[in-house]
C-alpha cells in the first residue's frame, strides 16, 4: 500500500476503486457479523480478500526498486528504518482516532480495546495483541514482509538479488500451497516468518517491476499468472482478474483516457482511508440507526463519505511528516 502519488494516475484510480470496494464490504457484511439485526442488502462479498490482493500486488511492485538501493549493514537498517517510518505517522494518528472514536461511541466488545492495547498498536506488528481497528492486520503484514526481504541488502550483486526474490517467490508460493493454513508448531514458525499466505503476492508485484525494467525475461509473467490463477480459484474470486488486467495496463501506460482527478485524489488517500474506514463507519452507522435512519442506502452512504472526508483532513497532517528518517 505504498504511496504513488505522481507516478501513474491509473494506479491511483485503481487504487480508489480497491478501497471503495473493500469498504463496502466492511461496512456490510461485518456489519452484519456484529449487528445480525441489521440487513444490507448491498452487500460486496469478498469484497476484502479482492482489495487485499491488488493492494499487496502494487506494494511489491512499488517495492521493488527500493530493494536494490544500498548494500551493508547500514543500508539494510535505513533501508527497514525507512519502511517503519513510512507507515508509523499514519497507523498513529488513525490509530488514535479510532481508538478516541469507539471509546466515544462504543461498539460490541469484540470491537474494543484497552488503553494497553492501544499503546501496543504504536508497535504496527504485535502478535497476539488486538488491532485497535481489525484491518491493521494487513499494515502489519506488508511491513513484515517489507522487513524480511531487507535482508536482501546484504547481497551485493544487484542480479543475485533478483534472483533470490524469484527463488523466494517460489518457496512462499509452495509454502503457501502445502500448509494453507498452519496447524503444527514447525507450520507456525515458516508461515510467520515469511507470511506465506501473502508474500507470493507481494513478490508477484516485485516481478512484474523487474519484468518491466528488463531485469528479468518477459516469460516471468508467469509468476504473477500462477499467482493469479490459484488466488482465483482457491476464493472463486473472477473479479480479480479485471483489477489485476487494469493494473498492467496502468503500468504499461496502455489507458490513453485520462485519469478523474476524483479518482486520483481518492487513490492517493486509500492507504489512509484502509486505516480508518471500518469501526469508525460503524460508530457512523450506530448513531444514524439510534436516529431512527434505517435506509441502507444513505447509511452506508454516510458512512463512506464521512471516513473519506476524515481520510483527507488526515492526509493534510501527514503530509506535514518527513518521508523517511535517513536519506
Amino acid at each position: 500500500m505504498n504511496d504513488i502519488s505522481g507516478k501513474n494516475e491509473w494506479v491511483e484510480a485503481l487504487r480508489a476503486f480497491l478501497i471503495l470496494y473493500i469498504a463496502i464490504h466492511h461496512l456490510t457484511s461485518r456489519y452484519m457479523d456484529f449487528y445480525p439485526e441489521v440487513q444490507f442488502s448491498l452487500v460486496s462479498e469478498n469484497g476484502g480478500r479482492v482489495g487485499n490482493f491488488m493492494f499487496m500486488m502494487i506494494s511489491g511492485y512499488f517495492l521493488a526498486p527500493t530493494l536494490l538501493k544500498g548494500n551493508g549493514v547500514f543500508d539494510c537498517a535505513k533501508y527497514c528504518a525507512n519502511r517503519w517510518w513510512r507507515l508509523f505517522p499514519a497507523v498513529v494518528l488513525c490509530t488514535t482516532i479510532t481508538y478516541l472514536v469507539v471509546s466515544i461511541f462504543p461498539l460490541v466488545e469484540e470491537r474494543m480495546v484497552t488503553f494497553k492495547e492501544y499503546l501496543c498498536n504504536f508497535l504496527i506488528i504485535h502478535p497476539n495483541i488486538p488491532y485497535v481497528e481489525n484491518t491493521h492486520w494487513f499494515v502489519a503484514a506488508l511491513l513484515q514482509m517489507q522487513l524480511l526481504l531487507g535482508g536482501l541488502l546484504f547481497i551485493e550483486s544487484e542480479k543475485l538479488r533478483v534472483r533470490v526474490i524469484v527463488w523466494l517467490f517460489v518457496f512462499s508460493l509452495v509454502l503457501c500451497l502445502i500448509y494453507d493454513l498452519p496447524k503444527t508448531k514447525i507450520d507456525n514458525i515458516l508461515y510467520w516468518i515469511t507470511y506465506s499466505a501473502w508474500l507470493p503476492i507481494l513478490l508477484s508485484g516485485s516481478i512484474l517491476y523487474y519484468i518491466k525494467s528488463t531485469k528479468l525475461p518477459r516469460y516471468m509473467i508467469i509468476a504473477p499468472l500462477i499467482v493469479l490463477c490459484v488466488y482465483v480459484f482457491k476464493y472463486h474470486l473472477f473479479v480479480v482478474i479485471v483489477t489485476f488486467c487494469l493494473f498492467v495496463f496502468a503500468i504499461c501506460g496502455k489507458m490513453s483516457v485520462k485519469c478523474p482527478a476524483l479518482l486520483t485524489k481518492m487513490g492517493g488517500v486509500s492507504f489512509i482511508w484502509y486505516l480508518l474506514h471500518q469501526n469508525i463507519g460503524f460508530c457512523m452507522i450506530n448513531i444514524l440507526r439510534n436516529l431512527g435512519i434505517i435506509n441502507e442506502v444513505i447509511l452506508l452512504s454516510v458512512a463512506l463519505i464521512g471516513t473519506l472526508l476524515l481520510a483527507f483532513s488526515v492526509n493534510y497532517f501527514i503530509r506535514l511528516v518527513p518521508r523517511k528518517l535517513f536519506k
